[in-house]
């Protein structure tokens, strides 16, 4: 049970039933002014069902949030877990088949003090053999004082930050024609069956053929351009390695 979160109905459109829950996970009872602090959205689609990364695929819409905060306040971007690729009559997408705990880092106001109410209001789609939007507002008070773990939210998030791609730097791109070329330094990489996923959706189809090629130094992946895939500044996304994660932030080469 989590202590600190705070569940409420998940309200589901077009007049079907919610096929989820989301919770609130607040790693900390109370907040210091100004030192950033950590929250978990989680969504918990129903048996049968899952919900979408940040790049879908064929099919679904990834979570939207938005937060209500006091003055002054600031939420940083939500981390997603290391996505799943799916394969059924729909085409290929990618997310979640089970429940999946989004990592935000909340900054308080330098000048907070008291009790305050944090708001998110979610937006995501979940699919079985149909998909379902699905919508909540999840509210939690918190006290601004002396920053305080709770035991059981930080056991919680400590799962949920095992569950994220971890961090691999040097990859580099190009684009060639009609083909993206990315270069990811192999040293520390695990072995396995390798397939990089964009984060951007529309840079390449979902269920594309990828030719990894491996040497001891680097990994060359060479996969197709979708018809008008935009020019990128850098391209972004999770490499997966023998069901290993890892984030990519690649540069013009």
């Amino acid at each position: 049970m989590l202590l600190s979160a705070l569940v409420l109905s998940v309200v589901a459109t077009l007049g079907q039933p919610a096929a989820s829950s989301a919770h609130l996970i607040f790693e900390q009872k109370s907040v210091a002014p100004g030192v950033p602090f950590w929250v978990g959205v989680k969504i918990e689609p129903d048996d049968g069902c899952h919900s979408y990364w940040t790049n879908p695929g064929d099919s679904g819409l990834p979570l939207s949030i938005d937060w209500k905060l006091p003055a002054g306040w600031r939420a940083a971007p939500a981390l997603a877990p290391v996505p799943e690729t799916m394969v059924d009559d729909m085409g290929t997408s990618f997310g979640f088949a089970g429940p999946a705990t989004y990592l935000v880092k909340i900054i308080p106001a330098k000048a907070a003090k008291g009790t305050v109410e944090i708001q998110a209001s979610l937006r995501y789609m979940v699919c079985n053999t149909a998909c379902v939007m699905q919508s909540a507002t999840l509210k939690q008070k918190i006290s601004v004082g002396r920053a305080t773990l709770d035991p059981a939210a930080k056991t919680e998030l400590d799962r949920a930050r095992t569950a994220l791609p971890k961090s691999l730097s040097g990859a580099t791109f190009a684009r060639e024609g009609a083909t993206w070329v990315l270069m990811v330094p192999a040293l520390g990489l695990p072995e396995g069956e390798l397939r990089f996923l964009p984060e951007r959706a529309g840079l390449s189809a979902p269920g594309a053929e990828q030719s990894p090629q491996r040497t001891p130094s680097v990994v060359t992946i060479r996969f197709p351009a979708s018809e008008g895939a935009p020019k990128v500044a850098k391209l972004t996304g999770v490499l997966i390695v023998g069901g290993k994660g890892f984030l990519i932030e690649a540069k013009p080469r």
